[in-house]
């Protein structure tokens, strides 16, 4: 779906039960996608679910991991920071 249509930016589980986010990302980058900024929400650990898309994304792209439960506040403070 990333390939179909133009995103400014990305929000994703990290452990989806169809296709995990950074098998995902992983696909969408073999395909040659330019990548919007992403941010990976988890249940399990934020700084292991980072170093699963550090060693994916190209340096200096924008990702941020968050963990569950989310504050809709931070959240979007999030948001609004990937696409300024």
């Amino acid at each position: 779906f990333l390939e179909q249509a133009r995103f400014d930016l990305v929000v994703t589980d990290w452990k989806m039960r169809w296709m995990p986010g950074d098998a995902m990302i992983k696909e969408a980058l073999a395909a040659g996608l330019n990548l919007p900024p992403i941010i990976v929400v988890t249940g399990g650990d934020a700084e292991e679910c980072a170093n699963s898309f550090l060693a994916l994304l190209p340096a200096g792209h924008y990702f941020v991991c968050m963990a569950e439960p989310l504050d809709i506040h931070s959240l979007l403070a999030e948001v609004r920071e990937a696409l300024a």
